[in-house]
């Protein structure tokens, strides 16, 4: 079988904040990451939406804004769009 990924996957175990809206979050763990995009697993999958922020460190300083590309009961696949918005990460307290 052909692997046709444009990026090579780096398997990791990082954790991560999923920002549903501007004041909710989702907790999770990345488990393969690419220049292109991640795996990540989380509880609920289900409420994450389509585009959404991921932030890399708990103070959502470092972020990524993200495009959900498949679901399953305990993670999502998603590609990275854009740096996540700097103004969400200024409303948010921790």
């Amino acid at each position: 079988m052909r692997n046709r990924r444009k990026h090579v996957r780096h398997e990791v175990d990082y954790s991560c904040w999923l920002g549903t809206s501007a004041e909710q979050f989702i907790k999770g763990q990345v488990r393969n990451i690419s220049e292109g995009g991640a795996k990540i697993v989380c509880r609920a999958p289900a409420d994450v939406p389509d585009t959404f922020d991921l932030y890399m460190t708990q103070d959502r300083k470092v972020g990524r804004r993200c495009k959900v590309i498949w679901r399953l009961d305990d993670a999502i696949g998603l590609m990275f769009l854009a740096a996540a918005s700097s103004v969400q990460r200024e409303r948010v307290e921790i």
